[in-house]
């Protein structure tokens, strides 16, 4: 869940799941007050089959960054299974309202060896201390 102010209204963004997991997608709503929210479409939805986000998109954090929105979010390609291995991904959009899926994603992936499931705001920032830049792939 993430709560972000921007010009005149707080933007929510959500995991939302509205009948079966696999359905996962990010959910965005508006409020004025925090109290009163308006549902707006899904801010991103999974990828297609076989895509490392084709089964569902979880644990999100949204970002503003001289002007430019930057969400960070994990992908899962299948059910939770043995074997899974989870990727970050990275939408951006200018306005908040349409994003864009970066076309290199995952930007970081598990690795089987150390495998230990992400969350997108460790990855980032782990990653790199010098912000914005893309998640690189982190060993122990």
């Amino acid at each position: 869940l993430t709560i972000i102010w921007s010009g005149d209204a707080y933007h929510l963004f959500t995991e939302q799941c509205p009948f079966e997991p696999g359905l996962m997608s990010i959910g965005h709503a508006v409020s004025l007050d925090l109290y009163e929210w308006e549902e707006l479409p899904p801010a991103i939805e999974r990828g297609p089959e076989g895509a490392f986000d084709g089964y569902a998109l979880q644990h999100l954090d949204v970002y503003i960054h001289v002007g430019k929105w930057y969400m960070y979010y994990t992908g899962l390609e299948r059910p939770h299974e043995p074997g899974q291995m989870p990727g970050i991904g990275l939408a951006t959009s200018d306005d908040g309202l349409n994003w864009q899926k970066y076309d290199g994603n995952p930007v970081l992936r598990a690795d089987g060896c150390y495998y230990e499931l992400a969350t997108p705001r460790s990855a980032a920032y782990a990653a790199s201390r010098n912000w914005p830049k893309t998640a690189r792939s982190i060993t122990t």
